[in-house]
């Protein structure tokens, strides 16, 4: 299995690489990977397409699922789409090109595919908080509207859900930065915690 899952990386992989080697050439451009300007098309290509994938997201989201949520008699993905819900996980599609685009066209050893990974990764993180958010103000709307809501609010637990995930969210950030487990840094913080 091993075998043919490298095999048809190599398949996928290789072309794509071709591709950008014969653009360069075209160009007149050297075609070495450390080279500035055979970099810059590569970032060009990831850029480009993570934008076309966010930009057709878009698209659909705005033709098929509005009108799906405006003929849904439910209230929760009323209250889903009134919050971002939809649009903010199309912005997941735009970190999966970036990654997988960097995944194709670069060498897994290069500085810019470390880079370039980090970045999808902390992108994903950052919406990933953005999609709870909005889950968590769909929830705080929802039980507004309800009769419990009359008895006791539930404001105070969601804005510390939402604190206590900014955190998580903040602690994983940093440890893909620093390239440390986020278990040191949570470790770090309860010692200085207790000093203080």
């Amino acid at each position: 299995m091993r075998e043919f899952n490298t095999w048809s990386i190599a398949n996928t992989t290789a072309p794509l690489q071709d591709v950008v080697v014969r653009v360069a050439n075209v160009l007149g451009i050297s075609s070495d990977p450390d080279s500035f300007w055979y970099t810059f098309i590569v970032v060009a290509i990831i850029v480009s397409a993570s934008l076309l994938s966010l930009l057709a997201v878009r698209v659909l989201l705005s033709n098929h699922a509005t009108k799906w949520v405006l003929r849904s008699k439910n209230k929760w993905d009323d209250a889903l789409h009134a919050h971002g819900f939809f649009r903010r996980v199309g912005h997941l599609v735009p970190a999966l090109a970036i990654s997988l685009g960097s995944y194709a066209l670069i060498d897994s050893e290069h500085a810019l595919y470390i880079a370039l990974l980090k970045i999808s990764q902390l992108y994903m993180l950052v919406v990933g908080l953005w999609v709870i958010y909005s889950v968590l103000n769909t929830i705080e709307d929802l039980y507004a509207e309800s009769r419990m809501a009359k008895r006791a609010s539930i404001t105070g637990f969601i804005q510390i859900a939402k604190l206590v995930f900014s955190i998580i969210t903040l602690l994983l950030c940093i440890s893909l930065i620093i390239d440390k487990s986020p278990i040191l840094l949570l470790s770090g913080l309860t010692a200085i915690a207790a000093v203080l």
